[in-house]
């Protein structure tokens, strides 16, 4: 780890050695040619002068790109959890081969008492700590 400390105000890197602090400084007119080489720049009367946008078009190709989505994965299909329960259903993939398909849904439906589908489900659990309130002032009108 080299663990270096610099700040650009004072133009200064410090860093730990085995003998101690290391330094290096440099002053306003170095660091002003070490910015204009490093901008390659071939007028030094325009070096560091450059307007907003003036890298190549940078700023348009990024207007122009879309955002990539995440697209749901197609080809789910409807499991019934419990038979002729109404509203107890999760989705698998459908291009599952039918051995695994088998496996998954016995497993879900082996593991079913662990899904809650109302809140009487929640056997046991003090309902200050599953129900879901908004922090919203009583007093406030609501708003459309």
């Amino acid at each position: 780890m080299f663990q270096a400390v610099v700040s650009t105000y004072h133009l200064k890197i410090k860093f730990p050695t085995k003998g101690g602090i290391g330094e290096v400084r440099c002053d306003q007119r170095e660091a002003r040619r070490c910015y204009n080489l490093s901008i390659k720049c071939s007028d030094p009367d325009k070096a560091g002068k450059r307007k907003v946008g003036e890298q190549g078009g940078e700023i348009e190709k990024i207007k122009k790109m879309k955002p990539e989505r995440i697209e749901p994965i197609e080809g789910h299909k409807e499991i019934e959890l419990f038979l002729g329960r109404v509203g107890t259903t999760t989705r698998t993939w459908s291009q599952m081969s039918p051995d695994l398909e088998t496996l998954t849904i016995d497993f879900l439906r082996t593991n079913s008492d662990m899904f809650t589908w109302s809140p009487s489900d929640f056997q046991g659990i003090d309902p200050e700590i599953i129900v879901h309130r908004l922090n919203v002032d009583p007093q406030s009108k609501p708003v459309k």
